[in-house]
């Protein structure tokens, strides 16, 4: 009997070791998933090259490289909401899943970064510069020189990114700067400090617009109108809702209250579908009967309403005090 306990006991601690330690290798790889591929891309992991396919899931050290006209789009979770297009003749390595680092040689990605776990951080690596974010929409531009561009796409005004310069020995330089909406900033080479920021050209703003449009479409996320993009952005330690250095009940500005804006109930949740418009018309024509009916019965409250009309010949109805 006493074997046979110890046996279930040996089973029982093995099975809890297994699943323990699966848990937390998951936990360290995180998520990578292949949303789409246009055109020619592959994935180079242990010194082996395969062509990437939609639903292939990468880890932490796979190297992707995008074919001339070509694209791959990453999710980053399983719901799609935290993505990344790599465009053409890019040169790309996942240097981290958790926290999400990755590292481009030279290329053009635009990242939509809609809800990351509390805490958790997402960035993108150049051999010049470092693009740190917690909740945004970005493009991050690299020559095969190292020159970098980054550029701020969200749709939030108080969204920032944090741009580094970085050394020759791949340390951050100090002081970065804060990159506003509409905005970008330049890092021409190794050990220099990111350039002022900019605002970007209409035909900049036109394109990359464009990829967070496909992304959005791609991960079924709704855009936020623009008459909706109060200050309530993501920010540093208020998680995907708040702005900095704000609770939600200021509604993104120092403080102010959120029901200050006096909104409609639909727009208290801006990330939510329109109502289509066939469900308006019934809504409006609800309303209008209900008004009608509303005031008929004011209207016999207040004894307002001639009385009924006499029998016999009768005058036209509008002597009487009817509607014609």
């Amino acid at each position: 009997m006493k074997t046979t306990y110890l046996m279930a006991l040996l089973v029982i601690t093995s099975v809890v070791l297994i699943f323990g330690s699966s848990a937390n290798a998951l936990a360290e790889d995180g998520y990578c998933e292949v949303m789409t591929v246009e055109g020619s891309a592959a994935v180079l992991r242990n010194g082996v090259s395969a062509p990437i396919k939609e639903g292939d899931h990468l880890k932490t050290g796979d190297r992707i490289e995008v074919g001339q006209g070509s694209l791959v789009d990453l999710a980053y979770d399983n719901a799609w909401k935290n993505v990344t297009r790599i465009r053409e003749n890019s040169e790309v390595k996942i240097g981290s899943l958790v926290p999400t680092h990755i590292n481009m040689k030279q290329g053009d990605i635009f990242s939509r970064i809609k809800a990351l776990p509390a805490g958790a951080s997402f960035e993108v690596e150049t051999p010049t510069a470092v693009a740190a974010v917690r909740g945004t929409e970005f493009r991050t531009l690299t020559e095969p020189d190292g020159r970098t561009e980054i550029q701020n796409f969200s749709e939030l005004p108080t969204s920032q990114i944090l741009v580094f310069g970085m050394d020759s020995a791949g340390k951050r330089l100090d002081s970065p700067v804060t990159l506003d909406i509409e905005k970008k900033t330049e890092i021409p080479k190794v050990g220099d400090a990111p350039l002022p920021p900019r605002l970007m050209t209409p035909e900049e703003l036109n394109e990359g617009n464009k990829d967070n449009e496909g992304l959005r479409e791609r991960s079924n996320l709704p855009g936020v109108p623009d008459d909706k993009k109060l200050g309530v952005g993501g920010g540093p330690g208020n998680g995907p809702g708040d702005a900095p250095g704000n609770d939600f009940t200021g509604g993104g500005k120092p403080g102010g209250n959120f029901m200050d804006h006096q909104l409609p109930a639909k727009d208290f949740a801006p990330s939510l579908p329109p109502i289509p418009e066939h469900i308006r018309d019934i809504t409006d024509m609800a309303q209008h009967v209900g008004d009608r009916a509303a005031n008929a019965i004011q209207r016999v409250q207040d004894n307002k309403l001639p009385p009924p009309p006499p029998t016999g010949n009768l005058p036209p109805p509008c002597q009487q005090g009817y509607d014609c």
